[in-house]
């Protein structure tokens, strides 16, 4: 089979399992980027590791937003290695801005550059990585943010909830030695809408003070009656003690200690963003016509 109907069938694959994620951030003024160091980015972050468990494949890339031209390194592990593995990039009005295949090596990991410059590189927001091991098989996708709109404010960090698009959330870290090798940082975050969790990642050593504000309309705990009850906050397998303070009607504030060990840590609650919205009916749509007008386009 030739590279093209492979390519096809995985996006079509993609659209069904609902891999296509919409859009620019319409709430994000500026985010800043956190590349990580050349060794460190081919390590598989520790949030990832259930994803390539579970899903058979996993991706992440050296930062978090680029510039426009830039080059975006995509990394990543496949249990199947004998598989190639497709790569769709889309941009935020859902054309496709990028198709790679990459032979993974014997151990399952793989790499890969991408350029963002060209036609479809053009506009700045989100764009939608999405890599997948042959039709059929289970997906990975994430978001990488291209000029000033795929950014978050100072103070804010991005997170990704998938078919309802990114958003901005405020975070900081209080930590007592500020120095710039070993500060903890907030780099990103993902919620995952089936399992109602935010998983926020961090960098550096240092110990210190976690403050998140999560919005309500993301994700919430409440009981039946509409009554707050505590979130679950866990860094790795085990729960760990939290204080919640100064919260309102829009969000709700999270105090933790950095936990010593952990490259991340998870927030649960019982009520979360709706896993499917108009915005994905949308970009399901305009990739759908993406795919016509690229089979009805003459060749040259």
């Amino acid at each position: 089979m030739s590279v093209a109907p492979v390519i096809l069938l995985a996006l079509a694959a993609t659209l069904a399992y609902g891999a296509a994620w919409s859009g620019a951030c319409q709430e994000c003024p500026g985010m800043p980027a956190h590349a990580a160091e050349a060794e460190a980015a081919r390590l598989l972050p520790p949030d990832l590791t259930v994803t390539a468990a579970e899903g058979g494949i996993a991706i992440w890339t050296n930062g978090t937003s680029f510039e426009h031209g830039a080059a975006v390194a995509v990394l990543g592990y496949s249990e199947n290695s004998d598989m190639p593995v497709t790569i769709i990039v889309l941009n935020p009005a859902g054309n496709i801005a990028a198709v790679r295949q990459v032979e993974p090596a014997a151990d399952g990991t793989f790499e890969t550059s991408i350029s963002t410059t060209g036609t479809y590189w053009k506009q700045g927001g989100w764009y939608t990585v999405t890599a997948r091991a042959g039709p059929g098989s289970e997906h990975h996708s994430i978001r990488i943010g291209l000029g000033s709109a795929g950014m978050c404010a100072e103070g804010q960090i991005p997170v990704d909830a998938g078919h309802e698009g990114m958003h901005c959330i405020v975070a900081s870290a209080d930590v007592p030695s500020q120095t710039a090798d070993s500060r903890t940082a907030l780099e990103a975050a993902v919620l995952d809408t089936g399992t109602k969790t935010l998983t926020v990642r961090l960098s550096g050593e240092d110990p210190g003070r976690i403050t998140l504000d999560v919005p309500r309309h993301l994700l919430d705990s409440r009981d039946a009656d509409g009554t707050d009850r505590p979130f679950v906050v866990a860094a790795g397998d085990r729960m760990i003690p939290f204080e919640e303070a100064d919260s309102n009607t829009e969000y709700r504030r999270i105090v933790v200690e950095r936990p010593p060990d952990q490259g991340y840590i998870s927030v649960s609650g019982t009520h979360v963003i709706p896993e499917f919205g108009v915005a994905f009916a949308v970009l399901a749509v305009a990739v759908a016509g993406a795919l016509a007008a690229r089979r009805m386009t003459p060749r040259r």
